[in-house]
């Protein structure tokens, strides 16, 4: 009949409204996870630049103390030879002192 023919052209219309629908919602969606893809692997590439920088500044930071210690050390060093020195000096004007004095004994 065609109240039959009407309701199935019409079954068939919104059968095809829909499936285009989904199939745009399909496209959006996949557009929306290749954007959220991209901004993601821009991200993580920020954050990879920024782990690079960070290893960067550890390793000069690592280089700068070692060579601080190596400098105290150093210092260390010199400070106890001139104390060896200075006691070596005293030694020796109190070798010295006590010759004078037998001397003139």
């Amino acid at each position: 009949t065609v109240e039959a023919e009407e309701s199935r052209a019409a079954a068939a219309k919104e059968a095809e409204e829909s499936k285009a629908a989904a199939a745009k919602e399909l496209e959006d969606s996949k557009a929306a996870s290749e954007a959220l893809a991209s901004e993601l692997a821009a991200k993580i590439a920020t954050l990879e630049d920024s782990l690079k920088t960070v290893e960067a500044a550890a390793a000069a930071a690592a280089a700068k103390a070692t060579e601080e210690l190596e400098t105290a050390r150093g210092n260390i060093a010199a400070a106890e030879a001139a104390r060896e020195l200075e006691v070596a000096r005293v030694a020796a004007e109190a070798a010295e002192a006590k010759a004078a004095a037998e001397a003139k004994a």
